[in-house]
């Protein structure tokens, strides 16, 4: 499991692997996705192995900002995955793992091979462990309607569990993901357990005790998840900023509702959220549970008493566990081991009801006029 401890460090090989040999590699199946800067295909590798998702960076227009992106994600993949993180040059050379990595957390959608062309307009290609499943996004929609897109309370434990510890390794080793949203998020569900993935807008801070830097060249992700610090402060960022997000996540799996900062563009939301807009908290009552959590990780954050205001990873832990005594003395990978399996039997209940709930639809004759 995840833990603010250094993962072993493993060794990358570095050959040469020119870009026209990737189907010589690797079989492409379906399009899983696409968006501004590629797609992403699934694969299997040529000589036989479980599916990989191979993410093709390439945008002829704003090709400076798909480098960009590729060259932040591998950094920060490798990153969490080693002592000798990859700095990407734009030349042939290939780092290939066969398997995941030593030490890759299995909280996190990790790199098992990257490579990327000559030419200026040529792609780099990320190699990444594939998701069977929906992403946090797409699993609302399969709930029945009278669930109104409400994610269980045993499954938003069991997620912010996971996702605060993830949090608190990633930063451990100076990794802000600083694009935290539902849609970045998934279910994998052939190992039954949440995964974060999309490192493209990550930022890198000092490891071990430094939280905050001025080294992240992009405003952040999307702006209804984008804490308040990253409109204040431009390219400063915290540790915390992800803490936010994650705030905004747990927001909308709570109450079924899509969060939308107010503001017609991105000034007018820059402009509200840094004067103190967030979610609505006034229907959830005083002292309840869910209402002191989401104050902690929506507390502003400021400069002047280094983001003090607002939760840390760790303190979201600490708290979730005042909800059993046992967990007092459990490891954390005991406490999630708890709250697992309750999650999971809630949300494939609601999943199922969602799928009967279809079926019922689409077998009942249609109203004729």
């Amino acid at each position: 499991m995840a833990s603010a401890q250094d993962p072993p460090a493993y060794q990358a090989s570095a050959v040469r692997f020119p870009e026209k040999q990737l189907t010589d590699h690797y079989v492409l199946h379906e399009l899983l996705g696409q968006g501004t800067f590629g797609a992403v295909f699934r694969a299997t590798p040529k000589g036989g192995g479980e599916s990989v998702a191979v993410k093709v960076m390439l945008s002829v227009k704003r090709l400076d900002d798909a480098e960009k992106q590729a060259r932040s994600e591998v950094y920060a993949l490798s990153r969490l995955s080693s002592d000798t993180p990859l700095f990407v040059q734009r030349d042939t050379d290939r780092h290939t793992w066969q398997d995941a990595p030593p030490g890759c957390a299995p909280e996190i959608v990790c790199m098992r091979d990257y490579f990327h062309g000559q030419g200026q307009e040529s792609p780099f290609y990320i190699v990444l462990r594939y998701v069977n499943g929906p992403t946090l996004e797409e699993l609302a929609r399969e709930f029945p309607a009278a669930q109104q897109s409400r994610f269980p309370p045993e499954f938003i434990l069991y997620f912010l569990w996971r996702t605060a510890r993830t949090l608190e390794y990633m930063h451990a080793r100076g990794i802000l993901h600083n694009d935290l949203k539902p849609g970045n998020i998934a279910w994998d569900d052939n190992a039954q357990e949440s995964v974060l993935f999309d490192f493209g807008l990550s930022c890198t801070t000092g490891v071990g005790g430094k939280q905050l830097t001025d080294r992240c060249m992009s405003t952040g992700g999307t702006p209804d998840y984008t804490a308040p610090e990253m409109w204040l402060y431009k390219f400063l960022r915290h540790q915390k900023s992800d803490v936010w997000s994650l705030g905004i996540i747990v927001w909308e799996l709570l109450t079924g509702n899509e969060y939308r900062a107010p503001g017609q563009d991105l000034q007018e939301i820059a402009q509200a959220v840094s004067q103190g807009a967030r979610p609505r908290l006034e229907h959830i009552p005083e002292g309840n549970f869910w209402r002191t959590l989401l104050e902690g990780m929506l507390a502003p954050a400021r400069l002047a008493d280094n983001f003090d205001d607002r939760a840390a990873p760790r303190d979201i832990l600490n708290f979730l566990r005042t909800m059993d005594p046992r967990y007092a003395t459990m490891s954390d990978d005991k406490v999630e081991e708890e709250l697992r399996e309750p999650a999971i039997a809630a949300l494939y209940a609601l999943r199922e009801a969602g799928a009967m709930e279809e079926a019922e639809q689409a077998q009942s004759p249609r109203e004729t006029d």
